[in-house]
């Protein structure tokens, strides 16, 4: 922070202290000027501001990220303007609005955070829950004080930022919902400021740029991005500093004379004797907004654009008003001035109030609602009037209307609005009861005549617009139309110093001012219109004189001699229109509700009315003067008597004939011809008053009816219409919370939508990064249910996309004794990350990793489980543990894992099984036995991994083997169980003992053949004399002790022809003894021995296949039982393996057959 700081600054900043201390002891929202932190008078006041700069103000709620986006795409960066963004943001948020801002404008970016100095070419952006001010041309934060619902931050700045900057400052109005900015726009415009609206068909919330519209203030209804264009042709044409204020001459009078002209002729007003400086600043204001330099050429453009023309009118009407504006002006009045009026007159006597220029009613309500507050106050209730007036139209219908923005409640109390108003959607209503006390008309108070019997003129700002000759006049006219002890508004910057022998000062701080009793001043002519004529203003009445004109000594002469002679008279047309007053008329003549009239019947008072308009149809019949005499009228409760004399006036032939009313006081009366036939009281006129007071009765009676009727219903309707006025206004309370919580989430929408767009695209980039890799990822919430998973995860933890959601201890998956649901409930209890190395049911290894999951403030929100596919770490290093061991065995070594799965195996194992170790590891260790055993292996490992032990390789421990092309043999094993970090490795030593084993069945089959022939040769044998028994012995023999698979004997007739029966088996599976039908043993049976090592491996066998399948045999051989020549029988025997029926073996097999032919032919 910087050390030193300015005296101004530091009075800012106290300011805004003791403004913050005094704004929370109230209830309702207080404008900038209501709070001090902008300069309180306007004319009065040098500017603090010292910009040559233009300072553009931006309001936008709802939908108006998008247009400040199109805004600022379109601005230049080195505009030389800066740039204050006003947006309704949720209070309860941290707003990323100036982040977005950021993206899309060219220039530097800021949130105001604290007091900021403010500089051309910079955006700086309103922070959430703060009011932002501007004074010394620094920007200033202040806590709001209104309700959420109610606060007006774009009203609040606008004000502000009108009173600092003046005609530099520019306000925007972009979309948004309500009608916050309309009240600010005024004032930026009566300060001669810009203000551009955005086009509401462009608007994604019409509201706000509607209402602004609907003021009538708006110099342009643009598009975001025009805007932009014509604010930079505005500052290029745009003249700093203030040259109108600075009190420069337009460049010629003749050119300015010629303006005044033209707006006379269209619009019938004259701004001649307005002050030069105000006339110039609003001149040079449209010709910049036109693009115009010279005063000349923008006179030229007034002649050839009747709308240029209204354009430039309505910049000279300054419509800058507000409900209690000055707030202090009004508890002066509320308080002191309003009750002291009550009281001093009679209930019966009515207050009459007049408000000139009253622009949109806004003060005049405000009158209003103090009246109506001091009279309940003082239990009373009396007839009130307040005439409020102005040139304006269109103004005077808003305020007829009664309908105002709903960001009047920065400006009327909680408690006046429920009192005096009603809510209608976007607006309040004037209620009818302080309604009915205004009457607005449209009224000129330079050429108009003016109300009379004033209790109260309130005139605010209208003064300092005008040169001090038209004050003078100006303020003489409000002395006639004062009663007596009457008093006088103005506005902060005007006093009574042009006639201040007319007023006593009241208040001399709030500009209050008091009517000096008429005996202390003498006697004061109504000041028109006569010194119109006299001032030649602009031809406000035809044949004035000019302006410069120099009275006669007669003139003079005459002039004095009315004054003190001749009575109060008014000259009237044939219709009773005025067309000269001499005197003072107040006494006689009085405005009346409605527009303003200059017809003398409807001005004069009720006493004198219908004697007037009597008076002036005898004249106009008779020629000749009528006068009624004694008329009695009450002149501030004395009694008048005054002679009413009516006398035609003849003119010339290019002149209409009038009259000339005389109004004569008893005291005061002329003599002359009088009318002596016409007394008051005459036959005629009593007649008249008669019938007329019958017809009133009448009137009265049906009128009386009428009003019973209404009443009773009116009763029985207002009590219903109190509870739908009650559950209504509830209704709309909640509505209006509604509705600023809405915007507020709409504008949070926006900024979010942008916020979204990078957390897509940041989103797709982790997606696209975790999918790339083979880490599998879940991410669970607090109560371990799935929030994401990447796509990888799913080959080991079964999910699919409908599982988002679901608890992960629902989710099935394939790693091995693994609790996922009890190790994330660890982590989350511990607050402490697990790791671990896994397995699944393939014997795959992953690196299990379950973190906690914390968000941006490191809150724990869930937990992030990842698996990582660690097998091929696994192999290699394990794997480099047993590559020493394994390749200095002799023997084939296969490692298979606890699952079942080849782990490594060396270079013998790779010789005698035909794999590579890429091919085989990883595979189940059944892929090297038989299929048809492949299951009760699994079965003997899964028991053995249960007690895993060292076998040897010993006698009886073999086990059929087959190699990748199925070629089995007889393999010898030895197990070694090796305990891991990873867990238990089965060591296996393979020693392919085929050739041995083969030997050894070999030798074992012929020492059966060889018992069985010695059996043969036994001559006392049991089964000597059965030759059955004796087959079926051997056959049996040959199977169960040799080994064989079958075994049978054919026989053939005893003439030695064969019949292919067999007599005698063994080995033959159940159901498989018919495969060996006539005609196998006829193929095999021959005179020769017959060997077929391979049935399958040779072709011609095909008629034997069956019987192999059927038998599960793989060998064959035959061999006659021959005795010499003569043939016997077959032999028959069959093997499982391929290896059998070597060349000893068939010689045993043959002598054997010799023998059973001989033991046969015995």
């Amino acid at each position: 922070m910087v050390k030193q700081r300015s005296v101004a600054t530091k009075k800012v900043k106290r300011r805004a202290s003791d403004l913050k201390n005094s704004r929370s002891e109230k209830n309702s929202r207080l404008s900038p000027e209501q709070t001090g932190v902008s300069v309180e008078r306007r004319d009065s006041r040098v500017s603090l501001s010292s910009t040559k700069f233009t300072v553009v103000g931006i309001g936008a709620s709802a939908g108006g990220l998008e247009a400040i986006e199109a805004f600022f795409q379109q601005m230049d960066p080195q505009s030389g303007m800066a740039f204050v963004l006003v947006q309704h943001l949720d209070p309860t948020h941290k707003s990323i609005l100036s982040e977005l801002v950021g993206r899309f404008s060219r220039m530097p970016v800021q949130e105001v955070t604290q007091s900021v100095q403010v500089e051309p070419n910079h955006v700086y952006v309103i922070p959430p829950n703060r009011d932002l001010a501007i004074l010394n041309n620094r920007l200033q934060l202040l806590d709001p004080t209104g309700p959420r619902h109610l606060r007006l931050s774009i009203d609040y700045f606008f004000r502000s930022l009108a009173q600092e900057a003046r005609d530099s400052a520019v306000g925007i109005v972009l979309s948004g919902t309500g009608t916050d900015g309309t009240l600010g726009i005024r004032a930026i415009k009566g300060e001669g400021g810009l203000v551009l609206v955005q086009d509401p068909a462009t608007a994604a919330y019409d509201g706000m740029p509607r209402s602004a519209i609907a003021t009538g203030l708006a110099d342009a209804i643009l598009q975001p991005a025009e805007m932009a264009r014509q604010l930079l042709a505005y500052a290029r044409n745009a003249t700093f500093p203030h040259t109108a204020s600075l009190g420069l001459q337009p460049e010629g009078k003749d050119d300015r004379e010629r303006l005044f002209v033209l707006l006379r002729s269209q619009t019938g007003y004259d701004f001649s004797l307005y002050k030069e400086a105000t006339i110039s600043r609003r001149i040079q204001r449209r010709m910049t907004i036109n693009g115009i330099d010279s005063e000349a050429d923008f006179v030229k453009l007034l002649q050839q654009s009747p709308a240029e023309v209204d354009a430039l009118w309505k910049e000279f009407l300054i419509r800058v008003t507000q409900f209690f504006r000055d707030s202090e002006v009004f508890n002066v009045l509320g308080s002191e001035i309003i009750p002291s009026l009550l009281k001093s007159k009679s209930p019966e006597t009515e207050i009459r109030i007049w408000v000139p220029a009253c622009s949109t009613g806004e003060e005049a309500y405000s009158i209003a609602m103090l009246i109506y507050e001091a009279q309940e106050q003082l239990g009373e209730k009396r007839d009130i009037q307040i005439f409020a007036t102005d040139i304006d139209q269109a103004a005077l219908d808003i305020a007829r209307a009664g309908i105002y923005p709903e960001s009047i409640v920065s400006d009327v109390s909680k408690e006046r609005l429920a009192r005096f108003f009603s809510k209608n959607k976007n607006s309040y209503v004037v209620g009818k009861e302080l309604r009915r006390l205004l009457v607005f008309s449209s009224h000129d108070v330079i050429k108009d005549p003016p109300f009379s019997r004033m209790d109260l003129v309130s005139c605010r700002n209208l003064l300092i617009y005008m040169r001090n000759e038209l004050q003078s006049r100006v303020l003489g006219l409000f002395h006639y139309a004062l009663n007596e002890t009457g008093f006088l508004v103005l506005g902060g910057s005007e006093t009574t110093s042009a006639a201040q022998e007319l007023y006593a000062e009241y208040n001399r701080k709030l500009h209050l001012y008091q009517q000096k009793p008429k005996s202390v001043i003498g006697h004061q002519r109504l000041p028109y219109p006569g010194f119109f004529y006299s001032t030649g203003l602009g031809g406000v009445v035809k044949g004035a004189k000019s302006r410069t004109h120099i009275p006669t000594l007669r003139e003079i002469t005459e002039n004095a001699l009315l004054e003190i002679y001749a009575p109060t008279c008014v000259v009237v047309d044939d219709s009773g229109n005025m067309l000269y007053v001499h005197g003072q008329t107040g006494r006689y003549l009085e405005a009346t509700t409605g527009e303003a009239n200059l017809n003398i019947t409807r001005l004069a008072r009720r006493e004198l009315s219908i004697h007037l308009s009597a008076a002036l149809r005898e004249a106009s019949a008779s020629k000749a003067e009528v006068c009624y005499r004694s008329l009695r009228l009450d002149d501030h409760g004395q009694t008048l008597s005054v002679d009413l004399r009516v006398r035609p006036l003849s003119g010339s032939a290019a002149q209409k004939s009038g009259f000339l009313v005389l109004f004569e006081e008893a005291d005061l009366r002329i003599e002359s011809t009088e009318r002596t036939d016409l007394p008051t009281t005459d036959s005629a006129l009593v007649e008249r008053t008669n019938m007329l007071e019958q017809e009133l009765a009448s009137t009265r009676e049906v009128l009386q009816t009428a009003n019973e009727e209404l009443q009773t219903s009116n009763e029985e309707l207002s009590s219903t219409v109190e509870e739908l006025q009650s559950t209504n206004e509830e209704l709309l309370t909640s509505q209006e919370e509604l509705r600023s919580v809405n915007e507020e989430l709409l504008t949070v929408n926006a900024e979010l939508e942008g916020k979204l767009d990078q957390l897509a695209e940041a989103n797709a980039d982790k997606e696209n990064l975790l999918a790339s890799t083979d880490v599998g990822t879940i991410f669970l919430d607090l109560e371990k249910r799935i929030k994401w998973f990447s796509p990888s995860i799913c080959k080991i933890v079964y999910l699919i996309e409908g599982d988002i959601g679901r608890p992960i201890a629902h989710i099935s998956h394939r790693l091995e004794n693994l609790d996922f649901a009890g190790l994330v409930e660890q982590v989350l209890e511990t607050l402490t990350p697990i790791a671990r190395e896994v397995r699944d049911d393939e014997g795959n290894w992953y690196d299990l990793r379950i973190n906690l999951y914390r968000t941006a403030v490191h809150a724990v929100a869930g937990t992030v489980v990842t698996l990582s596919d660690i097998s091929e770490l696994k192999r290699s290093r394990e794997s480099a543990m047993f590559r020493d061991l394994l390749e200095s065995s002799p023997d084939a070594a296969v490692i298979v894992n606890d699952s079942g799965k080849v782990f490594t195996i060396n270079k013998q194992a790779e010789k005698l099984f035909g794999w590579s170790s890429k091919e085989l590891i990883g595979r189940p260790v059944e892929v090297l036995l038989p299929a048809d055993s492949r299951r009760e292996h699994r079965q003997h490992r899964e028991m053995f991994m249960q007690t895993p032990r060292i076998r040897t390789m010993a006698a009886g421990n073999g086990l059929s083997c087959v190699d990748k092309n199925g070629r089995e043999f007889l393999g010898q094993i030895s197990l070694s169980p090796i305990t891991t970090e990873t867990g238990v490795l089965i060591y296996a030593a393979i020693r392919d003992i085929s050739a041995q084993q083969e030997a050894e069945s070999m030798l074992r089959r012929i020492n059966v053949i060889y018992q069985c022939k010695g059996y043969l040769e036994h001559p006392e044998r049991e089964d000597a004399d059965d030759g059955s028994k004796l087959l079926e012995r051997l056959c049996k023999k040959l199977v169960r002790e040799a080994g064989y698979a079958q075994c049978w004997i054919s026989l053939n007739s005893a003439k030695g022809i064969p019949i292919h029966t067999i007599v005698a088996d063994a080995g033959f599976p159940i159901g498989s003894r018919s495969a060996l039908d006539s005609k196998v043993v006829k193929l095999l049976s021959s005179n020769k021995v017959k060997v077929i090592r391979d049935v399958y491996a040779v072709t011609g066998n095909e008629a034997l296949q069956p019987l192999a399948q059927a038998c599960k045999s793989r060998s064959l051989a035959s061999f006659p039982l021959r005795k010499g020549k003569r043939i016997t029988g077959v032999l028959g025997v069959h093997a499982r393996e391929s290896t059998a029926f070597q060349e000893m073996e068939v010689d045993s097999l043959r002598a054997l057959s010799k023998r059973l032919a001989c033991c046969l032919t015995e």
